[in-house]
């Protein structure tokens, strides 16, 4: 599993322009583009009955990787990064994301949209999203942040 994070990691930050001042958007291409055979991560899943789960590959000073397993119908609660930002690829089944609008110290829905293998999603340091495998297959989904996540702040949904 690490050598294959290496050539991830070469194929993603080892490049002309220094990664960490990337845009998030041009970071998200990089992120979508790079080589990665994710069913060499297959030791780091770990799917749970109870709730999906995140699994940290990787933690540096300026970033880190989590490796996240979402069974049917399971979710994340309604959050936000803690001012970090974030990339996530579908490796693998399709996750639906859900965005949301901030009132009154709660969460009202704004827009869902369905992303399936090869996706990425953009995560800036003000989103605040849910997100869920909806459908029938399990999934895989590979996150970047930077920094490294802090805090994930919960919210109720609106009204």
């Amino acid at each position: 599993m690490l050598d294959e994070m290496l050539i991830f990691s070469s194929a993603l930050f080892d490049e002309e322009e220094p990664w960490q001042s990337l845009p998030l958007d041009a970071l998200a291409s990089r992120f979508a583009h790079a080589r990665l055979d994710w069913r060499r991560l297959a030791s780091a899943l770990r799917f749970d009955l109870a709730s999906y789960h995140r699994g940290l590959l990787f933690r540096g000073v300026g970033h880190e990787l989590l490796l996240a397993s979402w069974l049917p119908g399971q979710a994340s609660p309604i959050h936000d990064h803690g001012g970090s930002e974030g990339v996530t690829r579908i490796l693998t089944g399709a996750l639906e994301e859900t965005r949301f609008e901030r009132v009154d110290g709660c969460a009202r829905p704004l827009c869902a949209h369905t992303v399936g293998p090869g996706s990425v999603l953009l995560e800036r340091s003000d989103t605040l999203h849910q997100v869920r495998n909806a459908f029938h297959r399990p999934a895989v989904s590979l996150h970047l942040y930077r920094p490294p996540l802090a805090e994930m702040r919960i919210y109720p949904l609106f009204g």
